[in-house]
């Protein structure tokens, strides 16, 4: 899908979601592409700015991921490209080896 920033005759802006650029062509000159506030057919695409992700933009996705998160994905990472898999350890397992390490010690 592409959203295209559009404007009509009276300025109005307004965006809209299609298919492909020649969809968007195909339904403008057919007159399907209308102004929301007008109902103007006279529409055409406004000048937008690209969404692109640039290495800065790339590095703040990922800091705006919690912390637990991104532990998560940087030990995955490491498991899998060395073929290790980490088990979960549920609490009560953990309670439970606690218990046998106390009862070993004493």
């Amino acid at each position: 899908m592409i959203k295209y920033q559009l404007i009509c005759d009276l300025t109005h802006e307004f965006e809209g979601w299609f298919q492909t650029g020649a969809a968007f062509d195909a339904q403008n000159e057919t007159g399907l592409v209308t102004c929301p506030v007008c109902d103007s057919a006279k529409v055409r695409r406004a000048l937008m700015t690209p969404n692109l992700a640039s290495p800065k933009r790339r590095r703040d996705d990922v800091n705006r991921l919690p912390a637990s998160e991104t532990a998560n994905q940087a030990g995955n990472q490491v498991g899998n490209q060395a073929g290790i898999i980490t088990p979960t350890i549920t609490p009560s397992a953990q309670a439970a080896s606690a218990q046998v390490a106390s009862a070993q010690v004493a």
